[in-house]
C-alpha cells in the first residue's frame, strides 16, 4: 500500500488522505510525477506506463477527483499537462 499524508492545521498532525495500491495505474502515475522534473501529457504517460489513453484517462480522472493529481492548460484537448498537487 502505498499512502498520501497530509498536514493538518487543526489537529497539529499529519494523517492520510488517500491509499493507493500498488501495481495500479493511479500508483504508477504518482510514481512517475514524483520524479517528473515538469508537468506532463498524457502521452508521456502512456508511453511510460505502456497503458493505452483511455486507461491514463481514467486514472488521471481518479487522481484529480481525490485532488491528488492537477490539469494544466486547456482543460480538453492537446497542450493539458498534469502534475502532483503540492
Amino acid at each position: 500500500m502505498r499512502s498520501v499524508t497530509e498536514w493538518s492545521d487543526e489537529t497539529g498532525r499529519f494523517h492520510t488522505i488517500h491509499v493507493l495500491a500498488p501495481g495500479t495505474v493511479e500508483c504508477d502515475i504518482v510514481d512517475f510525477l514524483e520524479e517528473a522534473p515538469a508537468p506532463v501529457s498524457s502521452r508521456i504517460l502512456m508511453d511510460a506506463l505502456g497503458k493505452s489513453k483511455a486507461t491514463i484517462s481514467r486514472a488521471l480522472n481518479r487522481l484529480m477527483d481525490k485532488s491528488l493529481v492537477e490539469r494544466l492548460g486547456p482543460s480538453r484537448g492537446p497542450g493539458a499537462v498534469y502534475r502532483l498537487v503540492q
